[in-house]
């Protein structure tokens, strides 16, 4: 069930064998939280997990092998100052952000998994 627009809670426990289990999800900024509570006759636990998500400067570097492209991701960050280069294929990327020194804001999820691509604002460009 719905307990605001940002939670949700399960209606019943989900039973096995001696054990209820209990699920609460929670959105809030960039992240996701989702909470097992396990209650049986030894005992009750909870299990938090967190997923982020991260958006950040990307700039596309090259094509350095077929099908794939070459990004520079998180580069004028503190100690990633530089970035890391990170592969993603190709159709991932617009076509218009493909070409080498393209910019955007990309998200990644907390296995840095790239989720979504944001053309960048004139003051993310500066």
């Amino acid at each position: 069930e719905m307990i605001n627009e940002n939670t949700w809670k399960s209606v019943e426990p989900h039973v096995c064998s001696e054990d209820y289990y209990g699920a609460e999800l929670r959105v809030r900024n960039n992240q996701i939280e989702f909470s097992w509570t396990v209650e049986g006759p030894k005992g009750s636990q909870k299990i938090d997990y967190i997923y982020f998500f991260r958006r950040i400067r990307v700039k596309v570097f090259a094509s350095l092998r077929s099908g794939y492209l070459t990004l520079l991701v998180g580069y004028g960050y503190g100690m990633l100052d530089g970035g890391v280069f990170y592969e993603v294929p190709y159709t991932q990327i617009p076509a218009d952000l493909r070409m080498p020194n393209s910019r955007f804001m990309a998200t990644f999820n907390s296995d840095f998994e790239l989720i979504e691509i944001e053309r960048m604002t004139a003051e993310e460009m500066a």
